[in-house]
């Protein structure tokens, strides 16, 4: 078997360890690495990993969470070329409804079917949050307008 060209990655055993090593070099200088227990395993995790590389995809999207990256895009894509009225309608939707249940979590481990699988407790919280009860004012009667009428005085 051949030397590998730049850019196509390394595989290797690593003795210490005593499993497969794989490693590729990300922009910036930095290396991802993956291991196995088999050299098959690694060579097929280093094609996955090469595949999102080519395609654009960030290498560190795990330590990446829907809620930061929530907060760039509304920095970076909807602040400058929107009316602000647009922007705290996207923002608050976000802090109330979105961050609550799915925020904490990685890009790399979202699916579309993440919403639906979130926790219950937390929709209802979210909810909660975005719909405070609003106090009662006395309906009717006698008594009714002399505490209104107190409370304005």
């Amino acid at each position: 078997m051949g030397k590998r060209g730049n850019s196509e990655g390394s595989i290797y055993y690593r003795t210490k360890r005593q499993r497969w090593c794989a490693t590729i070099s990300l922009d910036g200088g930095k290396r991802r690495s993956v291991f196995g227990a088999t050299r098959k395993e690694v060579a097929d995790k280093l094609a996955v990993a090469l595949r999102e590389q080519r395609q654009g995809l960030s290498q560190l999207s795990n330590q990446l969470t829907l809620e930061k990256y929530l907060d760039g895009w509304l920095k970076d894509t909807i602040a400058p070329g929107r009316r602000a009225c647009t922007h705290l309608l996207h923002s608050s939707a976000i802090r109330l409804h979105i961050n609550p249940i799915i925020g904490k979590t990685p890009l790399a481990k979202l699916t579309p079917q993440h919403p639906e699988t979130s926790d219950g407790t937390a929709r209802e919280r979210s909810r909660r949050q975005a719909h405070p009860p609003h106090p009662r004012l006395p309906v009717g009667g006698a008594d009714s307008g002399s505490q209104m009428e107190s409370a304005h005085t």
